[in-house]
């Protein structure tokens, strides 16, 4: 993406936005309410005319102002999953899943492969012929989930996909995201206002504020360097951290805790609950302690 800008009504709301995704990798865009985040990832997907600016997938241009092309949404093959989980509830999760294959053609002895195989891997398995509307939310967002993979998409767009399920499926559905990603190896893009969710999630995170990127860079780095503007209040977990304990999975070699009465995470114990005092620490402290239990370094250091 090079220069894209998105105006309504003569207001930017993306304002000479440039990055590119490395393949495989996971992108977040992360920032307040309003700061053009959906934007630019709508503008990707094909769903908003840009005012400027140009849009690669691949090496295709599939999106240029100055040369008046853009790729109609469903010819772009991209997979997105929306905040709303978008799916037809009068459809069984099979049906939901068939729908995008038959959309595209594909042959039936092949969709019936595709489908058969999706519910397992996001953790549907014996749920095929349920319909929709009789899912949880997690269900129904592991459904949105699956059905944005089954086609091979080239690349993978997700607006706050996480925002309507409670706190305790959040944290889980992160990790499962996560780990899904890396299995299918897509490049993706996440949208999202929710620090703890990015830091989990990212390989590289940008900072986007007024309609532009503030700053750049991987979790350590917006953790130890921010240069972001935003709102005191968007950031204010991150000055409780630094007063208690690192995180490893960012500090991998730098003492955990200051108070000798403190725990240390790599021992695997409940320290996130020092971090109560704000939602987003408790999340980010609980997330990152399950994921820092179950690698190697964990038990290495035991």
């Amino acid at each position: 993406m090079e220069g894209l800008e998105k105006s309504f009504d003569g207001e930017l709301a993306v304002d000479g936005v440039t990055f590119g995704v490395e393949r495989g990798k996971i992108l977040t865009l992360l920032g307040p309410s309003g700061c053009g985040k959906t934007t630019t990832l709508r503008c990707i997907a094909g769903l908003e005319a840009p005012t400027a600016g140009t849009v690669r997938i691949d090496g295709d241009v599939v999106t240029s102002v100055t040369r008046r092309r853009s790729v109609p949404a469903e010819r772009r093959n991209i997979g997105m999953v929306f905040q709303s989980y978008a799916v037809w509830p009068h459809m069984t999760v099979s049906q939901n899943l068939g729908l995008p294959l038959e959309v595209r053609g594909i042959p039936l002895a092949e969709r019936r492969k595709r489908i058969g195989e999706a519910p397992e891997l996001v953790g549907l398995a014996g749920l095929e012929n349920r319909y929709a509307n009789r899912l949880s939310g997690g269900q129904q967002q592991r459904v949105a989930l699956a059905r944005a993979l089954i086609y091979n998409p080239r690349l993978l767009l997700f607006d706050e996909p996480l925002s309507n399920l409670d706190a305790k499926l959040r944290e889980r559905m992160r990790l499962e995201i996560r780990k899904l990603q890396r299995e299918v190896g897509i490049s993706s893009v996440y949208v999202t206002h929710d620090q703890a969710e990015a830091m989990i999630i990212s390989d590289r995170i940008i900072v986007m504020n007024h309609g532009r990127i503030e700053q750049e860079g991987d979790a350590r780095t917006l953790y130890t360097r921010r240069r972001a503007r935003s709102s005191p209040r968007f950031w204010e977990w991150r000055i409780f951290f630094r007063g208690w304990f690192r995180i490893p999975t960012l500090f991998p070699e730098g003492r955990l805790s200051r108070a000798p009465r403190l725990a240390r995470m790599h021992s695997c114990t409940p320290t996130w609950r020092l971090a109560a005092a704000h939602p987003a620490a408790t999340s980010i402290c609980r997330s990152v302690s399950r994921m820092w239990s179950s690698t190697p370094a964990a038990h290495a250091t035991r």
